[in-house]
């Protein structure tokens, strides 16, 4: 129940998650609410694949309900399907799947990386610190790794 509620959190109303799980909104409703007693193996385990998909998916995004948004869109490169229609068709070779292409489909920078700079950016700010000290040095050892 706890995967539940934390799965929840990426889309917010109970007709969104009930869309991505194949589920109807009255079972979403008792799980939001906690009156499953005993939840069937196979929606427990739809649970994890979809909470694992969007805890993966969250980086790449701005906030939770983007991943819930993403991953009830259609998209091109899963034929038109959703992901989370995806997970569900495939399970767990679904999730690797669409896991391994997230790096390919929603490219981001990892936290404490350094975002690329052209070389015109690059000359335009030396050019522009030519006084400050140092500079002649740093130009130097870049002409040095050409």
């Amino acid at each position: 129940m706890d995967a539940f509620a934390r799965l929840y959190a990426f889309f917010g109303r109970d007709v969104l998650l009930a869309g991505a799980l194949g589920w109807n909104e009255a079972t979403v409703a008792g799980w939001r609410g906690r009156e499953v007693v005993r939840p069937q193996v196979k929606k427990a385990a739809q649970v994890a694949l979809a909470l694992e998909l969007c805890e993966e998916a969250r980086p790449y995004l701005r906030d939770d309900l983007q991943v819930g948004g993403w991953v009830s869109t259609g998209l091109p490169n899963l034929r038109g399907a959703t992901p989370a229609q995806w997970l569900l068709a495939r399970g767990q070779r679904g999730l690797r799947e669409l896991t391994y292409g997230l790096v390919d489909w929603m490219p981001r920078l990892p936290a404490g990386e350094i975002e690329p700079v052209s070389e015109s950016a690059a000359s335009e700010a030396i050019a522009a610190h030519a006084d400050t000290p140092g500079t002649a040095e740093f130009q130097r050892m870049l002409g040095e790794g050409a």
